[in-house]
């Protein structure tokens, strides 16, 4: 939506290829994934872990990662 397009950088699209929304300013990266619709759960799940790793490349390659920095403890 306009909305959520507003406030972000980056919008990741997932398997839509050249039919995917563009928005002006935003930079833009398509995700090739296969449609989970009507797949056996296998599938799905093979699906699911391709974005669990590419949202964690995404992040470290960004340098999103959260800090661990410790709060002492009283």
């Amino acid at each position: 939506t306009d909305d959520l397009a507003a406030g972000a950088t980056l919008l990741i699209t997932m398997g839509c290829g050249d039919e995917c929304p563009l928005v002006p300013g935003l930079e833009r990266d398509d995700w090739p994934l296969a449609d989970p619709k009507e797949q056996p759960i296998e599938v799905v799940r093979g699906i699911r872990d391709d974005i669990a790793r590419r949202v964690q490349t995404l992040v470290e390659a960004r340098g999103w990662a959260k800090s661990t920095v410790s709060t002492p403890t009283r």
